[in-house]
């Protein structure tokens, strides 16, 4: 059975790659309500998409403090304390909330399972039925929590054994809780709002706003569809309209696109690279000293091992490179190389891949948490649909930084 734990640890993955998508749909809606005047019904409908943009965004940064939530609310009272409603939660609504708390698993530990995609949307669906079928009486629990710590914070007078402030951590951790369990409840609807076509409009000045809004929609259902397996999703991804989004996100930090030798406007795979690509993205950003101020986007076709492939190549211009020693000492102090095995400098490069080594620089624009995950996960996803993931460093005089996705020619739609 899928255990909260699992869907945390699934949800902690792709926050950030959802991120991006549901802002810019906040950011276009903000600015043609606020700058033009759209016609009534695109009005409502724009705030609509506004604000479930914003729950989903919510929703998603909540989410990693859940277990935090859960350890305040079953948090013991100090042997001391005693009283009607220390009683009467210790007795009676702990027992039930512990209860709720096994079937989500929410005290469970353990290593990350191997999700892969669009498998990872059974993670979801098994845990919203779990909390469909749970929902009232998680409702209900937690109400009772917020009953008597709201009532017993009323009652006691004296703080000075820390009782108040107890009773308060548990009010605010079950509030959050139950706002948190609500909006994933609810996840389904924001969704609809959000990707439900823009209606027949008059034109107000500019319908790039449009096609920019219409863009981070379509780019948003194709996440949501291979991550949550909401909605009907599409035959392929689109990765020119993927590059089209990151190119506005990069170029409010004064770093822009190079993509000369990136021709293929209607790339489409029948695989959705949606997070690997999001992800080199950002590392060949985190990579990059500050004055990076390009990311170049090229391909190039190349045969290995009998196998054809479409190359995808996302690299950087900042004045850092990855010296392999250096991945090397740092992957020793993480534990993730056998210190008696003997590497070439490419073999030492490529231990950036391992799970657990984090690629976050001081320097570096922040585009990530350094969780020492997103590369490992990308380089998986690229493995698990026939095709590799490599880094090199440097490349020539005018390019530091650079990361090689390998499509197999058999799943590429178009050039």
């Amino acid at each position: 059975m899928v255990t909260l734990d699992d869907f945390l640890r699934l949800m902690g993955d792709i926050r950030h790659d959802l991120g991006a998508p549901l802002k810019h749909v906040r950011t276009f809606a903000e600015f043609i309500l606020e700058d033009y005047s759209p016609s009534a019904d695109l009005v409502d409908l724009l705030r609509r998409k506004r604000d479930s943009a914003q729950d989903v965004s919510s929703l998603l940064s909540e989410l990693k403090y859940l277990k935090e939530l859960n350890q305040e609310i079953l948090d013991y009272f100090p042997d001391h304390v005693n009283g009607e409603f220390t009683s009467r939660f210790c007795d009676d609504i702990l027992p039930k909330y512990q209860q709720l708390g096994d079937i989500f698993g929410l005290k469970t530990r353990g290593e990350s399972p191997e999700l892969s995609f669009p498998a990872g949307t059974e993670y979801f669906s098994q845990f919203n039925d779990l909390l469909r079928e749970h929902l009232s009486d998680i409702e209900d629990v937690l109400g009772e929590i917020v009953n008597n710590a709201s009532t017993a914070i009323e009652t006691v007078t004296d703080d000075s054994n820390g009782i108040k402030s107890l009773w308060q951590s548990k009010l605010d951790a079950a509030k959050s809780f139950l706002g948190i369990t609500q909006r994933l409840s609810k996840l389904q609807q924001l969704h609809d709002i959000i990707v439900e076509p823009l209606p027949e409009h008059d034109s107000f000045g500019d319908d790039g706003l449009i096609q920019g809004i219409q863009m981070a929609q379509r780019i948003y259902a194709q996440l949501a569809f291979s991550t949550f397996n909401l909605g009907e999703g599409t035959e392929f991804f689109d990765t020119y309209h993927h590059f089209r989004l990151w190119e506005s996100t990069l170029g409010n930090a004064g770093i822009k696109f190079d993509s000369g030798a990136y021709p293929q406007k209607d790339l489409r795979t029948t695989v959705y690279y949606d997070r690997t690509i999001s992800n080199l993205l950002g590392n060949v950003v985190t990579h990059a000293a500050t004055d990076c101020d390009t990311v170049y986007i090229r391909t190039f076709e190349e045969c290995v091992d009998n196998q054809e492939y479409l190359v995808l190549a996302i690299e950087n211009n900042g004045s850092r490179t990855l010296d392999p020693q250096e991945v090397y000492e740092k992957a020793l102090n993480f534990n993730l190389v056998d210190p008696e095995k003997e590497l070439t400098d490419e073999e030492k490069l490529q231990l950036i891949f391992e799970r657990g080594y984090s690629t976050t620089h001081g320097e570096a624009v922040d585009y990530g948490e350094g969780s020492g995950k997103g590369l490992n996960i990308a380089r998986r996803l690229a493995i698990q649909h026939g095709g590799k993931l490599v880094v090199k460093s440097p490349i020539d005089k005018d390019k530091s930084v650079g990361f090689y996705l390998y499509i197999p020619k058999d799943k590429i739609i178009s050039e």
